[in-house]
């Protein structure tokens, strides 16, 4: 009876942990643009620089989940770095990814593959508030304020106008991603720092405000919201969660607050079985 009652218990919370489980969801096109209302999807990019391979992913999470236009505008300009909780609808196990990470396991051990999650609102061609938003990841602490972590109006003006360029051309025949996520000829990483929009250097602006990181590192993911305040003053910072993509293609995103708890239902029935393993010992004792 004892034994029987306990394998329900884990059962229970077996089927807890899947309905609490999510995955990331393939797609070959990103279907909502930095000059859409609202802004783009969140995308992940891959590198391969030894060779010459890149692999793109539309996460399926809209830049408004993050950070909302009218709250850059409602906080005016912050004096430090707000917060935001990054959606998890992303995490696990990416197939697609996976499959390029296999095909490129070699240079995996060479560190040669580097990943960056992407997107941006670029929807007005004024420099107002809110106008345009940027997020990035990175593993440098870009809420700090100093001469090379410091996104200014200006740089998200230009990270978000790039970005625009590099997001619909991804989605033009052009960019050689048709019916596929991989690429030889088109990706983020391709060019330099002083290239501009298809090319997707793995910076915009400049090296000193570098995206993306290794394979296997963990990165912070950064929103930045221009705030009117003029080209050459800081733009507003918001730190979401800390990202990382394993090597085996596993998506992990740790927004450092509690876990997601399980259904109620489920904890209820399995205090409800544990309780009644406690009553049975006790009349068995009592025996």
């Amino acid at each position: 009876m004892e034994i029987t009652l306990k394998k329900a218990v884990a059962a229970a919370l077996a089927v807890g942990a899947a309905l609490a489980g999510t995955a990331a969801q393939a797609a070959n096109t990103i279907t909502n643009l930095p000059n859409t209302a609202g802004g783009s999807d969140l995308v992940l990019f891959v590198t391969d620089t030894a060779a010459g391979a890149y692999f793109a992913q539309d996460l399926g999470v809209a830049i408004n989940s993050t950070v909302l236009a009218s709250k850059v505008v409602s906080d005016g300009v912050l004096s430090t770095a707000g917060t935001f909780v990054t959606p998890t609808s992303f995490a696990g196990p990416d197939a697609a990814l996976a499959a390029f990470l296999s095909t490129h396991s070699a240079d995996l051990a060479t560190n040669s593959i580097s990943y960056s999650i992407l997107a941006s609102d670029d929807t007005s061609a004024l420099q107002g508030p809110g106008n345009e938003r940027v997020l990035i990841t990175s593993p440098v602490d870009y809420s700090v304020v100093g001469p090379s972590t410091t996104f200014t109006n200006g740089n998200i003006k230009t990270f978000a106008g790039q970005s625009k360029i590099f997001f619909n051309a991804f989605d033009s025949g052009a960019s050689s991603y048709a019916g596929g996520n991989t690429s030889t000829t088109f990706g983020w990483g391709a060019g330099s720092a002083v290239n501009q929009g298809p090319n997707a250097p793995i910076s915009w602006i400049s090296a000193s405000r570098a995206n993306g990181g290794l394979i296997g590192t963990a990165q912070t993911m950064f929103l930045f919201g221009s705030n009117g305040a003029g080209l050459a003053s800081a733009s507003n910072p918001y730190v979401g969660a800390t990202v990382n993509v394993s090597s085996s293609g596993v998506i992990t995103v740790t927004n450092g607050a509690a876990p997601v708890p399980l259904p109620a239902a489920i904890w209820l029935l399995g205090s409800g079985l544990l309780g009644l393993v406690g009553v049975g010992r006790r009349r068995a004792a009592a025996v």
